[in-house]
């Protein structure tokens, strides 16, 4: 329960100041025993997303992410 109450704290704190953003996905990464994550964001006014932050990618992997699939 403590894992799952710090990780909500993380998001708040990350909305406040967006340079968080990495901090939080690492430990959520690190929680759920994952090995990468992508946080994105939609306004609801733009059909598009956002990318705002990525966790255990590779800078070829983001790379051929954007290329071929985003």
């Amino acid at each position: 329960m403590d894992t799952v109450l710090n990780l909500i704290g993380m998001i708040y704190d990350s909305v406040a100041d967006a340079s968080r953003w990495p901090s939080f996905l690492e430990a959520f990464v690190y929680a759920i025993r994952g090995r990468r994550a992508t946080l994105s964001l939609r306004d609801s006014k733009h059909p598009e997303f956002a990318m705002v932050s990525w966790f255990g990618w590779s800078d070829d992997d983001v790379r051929v992410y954007v290329e071929r699939y985003a």
